[in-house]
């Protein structure tokens, strides 16, 4: 197409004269064909995990524009650039032919025939260490048309402030007084310049999952001026396979309403605290002294022929410490915990020796954080020891589940983590004998900045050992001391043996 005949297409969409569908083979749902439409300057999909918002929001929407207006420059961003590069391309490369585009992968850039051009950015290395933390080092000398965020829930306010203050490239050159313009709700929503008669339009598109979170409260509690919210749910995708959805419906009903069906409240409005206060002083009666303490591990009982599980929270070593809990999966108790200042080869060395004091019955499963540090972890873990938990990553376009090592941390995955111990507490089943990680819970609150995922201890605070004993108690089953009388009073019970008197 000519520039000009993508500028008549363009003014056509942007007057709602002509909308998008679904592209190519792909037909948009009814909530993908709102969000795309959507002519709003701040645009938002919230919605469950897996449910389509990424492939219409992101991919085919960054195409089409970058289409529709030559010339033009987008940002593609997520917390890393490798990482928006590749999720971005995996569905990219598999419904764009190749020879419709160059892919410039040393620079991380997409070049399309009409002169635009798609950028991936990596927004951690936006920010810098100033006073506030949250300076953006790379964008001053920057102005883009188009900027697409993948999981906003990763980005805090100031950087999405920093990022859509520089979308504001025009089309022409012309001073923008000589433009007309287009609103709606007293916004403007796009121009037209008079002189030249190109179409100038910018736009942020984001994906998030329902999250406690500044956007909560940007889009939906009191939606700026400019700002347009879809919210969508899980089983809106059609593509995905009944055994999927079924496996996700029968997770924790808080976790589901949020991850599955879509439903976005902040949890932190209504409570800060993640775990009830009463839970809590109530473990202050379980917490004990170690019976002996064994190179930096505190034992609070001596191993047992028990089941148990080890969670750890790895760290580099020299800002946060790293924490490991060993959890008694019978009685529901912490048998011993350990954390310290030390290396990564230090932390695998010690978690292996907790897991051969702990292996009376079998080798305890080890459920380390893999995110960050972790990975280094678990690839020293690994040569190690054996048994690591193993996470299930469902991969969409293929319909098919791999397994890879350790516990992958996102949004989703620590309210799930939450939800679990939370059915826990419900069932008195726990026995936290460290004070130390009661301390902490009780400084584990539900948070709206980004790195805590969620949740995360007060400023000033730690919470490594809260995820360590959450990784610890992750998928154990409650068995309550009633629930372990009446099994051993079955068990112990003698059937009655009738005699029978002859006469």
């Amino acid at each position: 197409m000519t520039p000009q005949k993508n500028t008549e297409l363009a003014e056509k969409w942007l007057l709602g004269q002509q909308d998008v569908e679904g592209y190519n083979e792909i037909v948009f749902t009814e909530k993908q064909k709102l969000s795309f439409n959507a002519k709003e300057r701040h645009n938002l999909v919230s919605g469950g995990l897996s449910s389509g918002k990424t492939l219409s929001q992101i991919i085919i929407k960054s195409i089409i524009l970058a289409n529709l207006f030559p010339g033009s420059r987008t940002i593609i961003g997520r917390k890393s650039k490798e990482n928006a590069q590749n999720t971005f391309l995996k569905d990219f490369q598999e419904i764009v032919p190749p020879d419709a585009y160059e892919l410039q992968v040393g620079q991380g850039k997409i070049i399309w025939p009409n002169g635009s051009s798609s950028e991936f950015w990596g927004l951690d290395s936006l920010v810098s260490g100033d006073d506030t933390g949250k300076s953006p080092q790379k964008l001053k000398s920057h102005n883009f048309h188009f900027a697409f965020l993948d999981q906003l829930e990763e980005i805090d306010k100031d950087l999405y402030d920093s990022l859509t203050s520089r979308v504001r490239a025009r089309m022409c050159k012309h001073e923008e007084r000589l433009s007309t313009h287009f609103k709606k709700k007293g916004q403007i929503i796009f121009s037209r310049c008079e002189l030249c008669k190109m179409v100038s339009f910018n736009q942020i598109n984001s994906t998030i999952n329902p999250a406690n979170h500044w956007a909560h409260e940007f889009f939906k509690a009191s939606p700026h001026l400019n700002s347009h919210l879809v919210e969508t749910s899980m089983l809106e995708n059609p593509a995905l396979s009944e055994a999927y959805v079924q496996n996700e419906l029968s997770k924790p009903k808080r976790w589901v309403d949020r991850f599955v069906y879509g439903k976005w409240e902040n949890w932190g409005d209504v409570e800060k605290l993640v775990f009830l206060e009463e839970h809590l002083h109530q473990q202050r009666h379980f917490e004990k002294r170690p019976v002996r303490e064994l190179n930096g591990i505190k034992i609070f009982h001596e191993p047992a022929k028990h089941n148990y599980q080890i969670g750890h929270d790895p760290s580099e070593g020299s800002q946060d410490p790293s924490a490991t809990v060993v959890f008694d999966k019978s009685t529901g108790e912490i048998a011993a915990t350990f954390r310290a200042y030390c290396n990564v080869s230090a932390q695998a060395d010690r978690v292996k020796q907790m897991a051969e004091m702990y292996s009376l019955v079998g080798p305890p499963l080890v459920v380390p954080e893999a995110n960050g540090v972790g990975a280094a972890f678990v690839e020293l873990l690994k040569v190690r020891y054996a048994k690591i938990y193993e996470r299930e990553t469902y991969n969409q376009r293929e319909s098919k589940v791999t397994n890879k090592l350790g516990w992958n941390t996102s949004m989703s995955s620590k309210a799930l983590l939450i939800e679990h111990a939370k059915t826990l507490f419900d069932r008195s089943f726990l026995k936290i004998r460290d004070k130390q990680v009661v301390d902490e819970m009780l400084q584990f609150e539900y948070s709206d900045v980004a790195a805590h995922r969620g949740a995360g201890a007060k400023a000033g605070s730690h919470d490594d050992m809260v995820m360590a004993f959450l990784l610890a108690v992750w998928n154990c089953e409650p068995v309550t001391k009633q629930e372990n009388d009446l099994l051993s009073f079955i068990k112990n019970k003698e059937p009655k043996r009738i005699k029978y008197q002859y006469t």
